[in-house]
Order: structure tokens, then sequence, then C-alpha cells
């Protein structure tokens, strides 16, 4: 597991849910609307989803929550993929987020035990033609829970290093809280993408890697 860590403070900084928090949900069963993201009306994918948060008032919000309940929509997915309308991102994946918020992505641990998933099979596996340089990017501060990247193998041109903080905000952070990663296999040439980079620091807590 490469990962880089610019410079490492005694304190670390990371997204804590609490006052001034709005979720967006995700769920295999959802639709992608303007209007989702409610716990009994959520959205289809990750996409939608960021597209959302990043739509948020930031002098309102502090922090933003996506939680994954159970998945993607395949048919939401697939629909985007037809009619490429996601701005040039990829629609199995969030946007980079806003540096005005920080951010958690919190997946259902009982529903999501394998990668597969959250990023199912439809998803495209280039990373030629979409802006998304990594799986989750952005943020004031990112932090994920419950992630599972297993079986998992990129390469210069297909699919993507795993999680990049934002490099545009100063005290940017990371944190991967009861994460897993299992069998991952990278050969990017490009040094400049380790598979978790992190500008100021990086937390991994109760993660295992193997």
């Amino acid at each position: 597991m490469i990962v880089s860590v610019l410079w490492t403070w005694s304190v670390f900084l990371y997204a804590m849910s609490g006052a001034n928090t709005d979720t967006v949900f995700v769920s295999r069963s959802g639709i992608d609307s303007p209007l989702c993201g409610t716990d009994t009306a959520p959205c289809g994918t990750l996409y939608q989803a960021s597209v959302l948060v990043n739509a948020m008032n930031a002098t309102a919000i502090e922090t933003a929550v996506i939680t994954v309940l159970d998945g993607q929509n395949e048919t939401e997915i697939v629909r985007h993929l037809s009619a490429a309308d996601t701005g040039g991102y990829d629609p199995c994946l969030p946007v980079p987020f806003s540096v005005e918020l920080a951010i958690e992505i919190v997946f259902d641990a009982l529903q999501i035990t394998v990668m597969s998933d959250w990023y199912p099979s439809v998803c495209p596996d280039t990373n030629t033609i979409y802006a998304n340089e990594y799986l989750f990017e952005g943020g004031q501060s990112l932090s994920l829970r419950n992630l599972v990247v297993n079986d998992y193998t990129i390469t210069d041109d297909s699919y993507y290093p795993i999680i990049k903080g934002s490099f545009e905000y100063f005290n940017t952070s990371v944190a991967c809280h009861d994460c897993v990663f299992e069998r991952i296999v990278s050969s990017v040439t490009n040094a400049e993408k380790p598979l978790i980079y992190s500008r100021v620091s990086l937390e991994l807590r109760n993660s295992k890697f193997t």
C-alpha cells in the first residue's frame, strides 16, 4: 500500500458529524434527481449525491455526509453512461468535493462487505475519458468509514487510485476508519499518484491491509 503525506501535524483534523451537518443518502433503489437524497428518496449514484453536496450552502453547512445504504443503482449508472450527462465525470464516483465543506462518506457495514456492493461491474474500467483522478477526492477534509476496496488492479489507463485530499486547501486531511483494503495491485507509473494522498495528515483507524 503506497500512501503519501506531505506534512503531519500532531493534531489530526477531520470531519465529525454534529451541528451544521447535512446528509445525502444513496441506495441501489435510489433515483437520481435534483431533489433526491433523503432517507426515503435516496439518490441512485455517488455522482448525483456529490453534485448535491457541492451545491450546499457552505455558510450554513459545515459538514456534508454521504451515507451509502446498500450500494448504487446500476440502472441509473447505465443511464448516465448512455446520456453522457455527468459533465465529464465518472457516473460511478463522486465528483471532486468543494474545499468549502468537510466531507464524510459512510458505507453501511452490514450491507456492503465487498467492493462490488458499492462499485458494480457496470462501472467503466477506463480512467482516460473522465476528469476524475481518484475514487474519492477533495473536500476541506475527507473522512470515509467502512470503505471496502478489494481485488482491485490499477494501471495508467484503467481504474483509479483510492483517496486524495484536496491540494488547494492548506489544512486538508484524510481519514479512513474501519476500512478494508485487500489484494490491491497498482502499476501506475506516475509517482505523484499514490494510492492514498493527503497534504497535511492521514489517519487510518481500525483499518485492514492485506
